[in-house]
């Protein structure tokens, strides 16, 4: 779940951060995930209609990527 935050914090899907003290300091990046390259693991992707932390504009953004 604390991964799962970080992306959403970060707005971008990147390497989880090991050392909660390192997030803590404020160092939220770490090394992009090319999510592209997912080739092994079928993938959805569903837009809610009222979904507020994740809306449709942003949304549409990640499918690109995905």
């Amino acid at each position: 779940m604390q991964y799962w935050m970080t992306n959403g914090v970060t707005d971008r899907f990147q390497e989880p951060i090991a050392d909660r003290a390192v997030w803590l300091s404020g160092d939220e990046l770490t090394a992009d995930i090319d999510v592209s390259k997912i080739k092994t693991l079928p993938m959805s992707f569903f837009i809610g209609e009222d979904d507020h932390v994740c809306p449709k504009k942003q949304a549409t953004t990640f499918i690109a990527q995905i």
